[in-house]
């Protein structure tokens, strides 16, 4: 599922989790998200909990997209995929 940022808060608690690779965040680094780069946020999948609600973004929403349609295909519905990405968030000037 793609949300906008407009739309965040009718997810309850949703906790923001940057899955670009480390180089990319040099340009924009949110502080308050999680990182868990793509290539390994499958790996690490258990240490995501069922009870929260995850929102995923890379620099466009690209990335993220496919990678939530993969995540819903296997079950795990509580993950979203933020429209616009990185690219979105610096340019509301969230940090």
């Amino acid at each position: 599922m793609i949300i906008t940022i407009d739309s965040l808060n009718t997810i309850s608690e949703p906790i923001l989790v940057d899955i670009r690779e480390e180089y990319e965040r040099e340009s924009f680094y949110l502080e308050s998200a999680l990182c868990a780069p793509m290539a390994t946020l499958m790996e690490e999948l258990s240490n995501f909990s069922n009870s929260n609600n995850y929102v995923l973004f890379c620099q466009s929403g690209n990335r993220s997209t496919n990678l939530v349609k993969i995540l819903h295909a296997k079950g795990h519905t509580n993950f979203y995929s933020l429209e616009g990405g990185a690219t979105l968030l610096n340019e509301r000037g969230l940090k």
